[in-house]
């Protein structure tokens, strides 16, 4: 064998043992990604960033998903599912999802995504400062609850008369509706607050707010938002929500931030 065939031999074997090396070194994160109602459209654009984030960088990401509709407990028996598999880390949104992860797991990283209040609900001890094993983005909910009053009036030209439609399980609508309360005191309006606790209540609490004459209402994110659309218009009411994505479902009007900016951060 001449010299020059061995270095070309011997350059080949380096080749290989780099290749195999680098494969080696590439790792796959296991990332959970806990949801409740309303999985769309952050699904969606999850999918997409992690996604382009494998084939664009050195880590694979394997994403598994989980969603429940209006149901705590549901969401609390995937969340345990996801901490058992194990996953790396678990994504969850929105409030009542980020919960269920926290009380599933104390050490598995929870980074939350859009949720309400993470302070007031018992999540993180302080914004600048989570503690624990939960980080991630807070939603401007209770901010904006009383900008989408607002919102309201402006298009409406007059308030009267507002219905709230809030989830009866969500940790956070307590704090959701003090802030419609202290938003209609500023402007005058009557709030008549209805809860509920599962889908097949909706029917019932337009036709209550129908029977009552009521024309507005404002929804809470975490309810079932494309039923709740298709009910708001059925009885011609004006329907806001501090979400992007009930206006992109049929709502008339939302004050929020977009999906998109929550999903990239």
């Amino acid at each position: 064998m001449s010299p020059n065939s061995r270095i070309l031999i011997n350059m080949i074997g380096l080749l290989i043992l780099g290749y195999s090396t680098c494969t080696a070194e590439a790792r796959a994160v296991k990332v959970g990604v806990l949801s409740y109602a309303n999985a769309e459209p952050y699904r969606a654009l999850l999918e997409s960033a992690f996604s382009q984030a494998s084939r664009t960088g050195s880590t694979h990401y394997e994403v598994q998903f989980r969603s429940s509709s209006l149901d705590q407990r549901e969401v609390e028996t995937m969340a345990t599912e996801l901490a058992r598999t194990p996953v790396d880390v678990i994504v969850a949104y929105p409030t009542p999802a980020a919960v269920a992860a926290r009380l599933a797991t104390k050490s598995i990283p929870i980074v939350m995504m859009g949720v309400a209040d993470p302070v007031g609900t018992g999540l993180v001890a302080s914004l600048s400062r989570p503690g624990g094993n939960v980080t991630g983005t807070s939603a401007t909910t209770d901010e904006s609850s009383a900008k989408t009053l607002e919102l309201a009036r402006d298009i409406l030209g007059e308030l009267g008369s507002v219905s709230v439609l809030a989830n009866r399980d969500d940790p956070f609508t307590p704090t959701f509706i003090r802030q419609l309360e202290a938003a209609a005191r500023v402007l005058g309006a009557k709030l008549s607050v209805i809860t509920i606790g599962e889908p097949m209540e909706l029917a019932g609490a337009f036709e209550s707010m129908h029977n009552l004459g009521e024309k507005t209402v404002v929804v809470q994110p975490t309810l079932p938002r494309d039923a709740t659309v298709q009910l708001a218009l059925k009885y011609k009411m004006g329907a806001f929500s501090p979400t992007a994505s009930f206006v992109r479902s049929g709502g008339l009007a939302s004050y929020s931030a977009k999906p998109e900016d929550i999903v990239r951060r």
